[in-house]
């Protein structure tokens, strides 16, 4: 994830940063644990037969609304971060090689 803004915070105990990574830290893991040791899958995708027997085999299901790729998770996650933090951009790796990323407008620090 890549996180900036045209100027840094003036004062406080924030003057001179972007934001505090423990911040930064703190949204990600809250939206990496709504979707850790879960089976996630597009919403109508699986009948609800199905679902009823994972949920009964005690499987964790996490809907989504797209098809859960690399790069619809990345988006999704952009959409959701910027709400509160300065994200400029979300790389969702599949692989350690292979990622996807979705990014916003503001082009300072690339």
């Amino acid at each position: 994830m890549t996180v900036g803004q045209e100027t840094l915070t003036p004062d406080g105990e924030k003057r001179g940063m972007v934001l505090d990574f423990a911040d930064l830290k703190r949204a990600v893991r809250a939206l990496a644990d709504r979707f850790d040791h879960t089976l996630i899958y597009e919403r109508g995708s699986l009948s609800e037969r199905t679902l009823k027997a994972l949920r009964d085999e005690g499987f964790c299901l996490t809907d989504f609304p797209d098809r859960p790729t690399a790069e619809n998770f990345a988006h999704c996650f952009y959409q959701e971060l910027k709400q509160a933090l300065p994200v400029l951009r979300v790389a969702v790796y599949e692989t350690p090689d292979n990622c996807a990323v979705y990014e916003g407008a503001f082009s300072c620090c690339r």
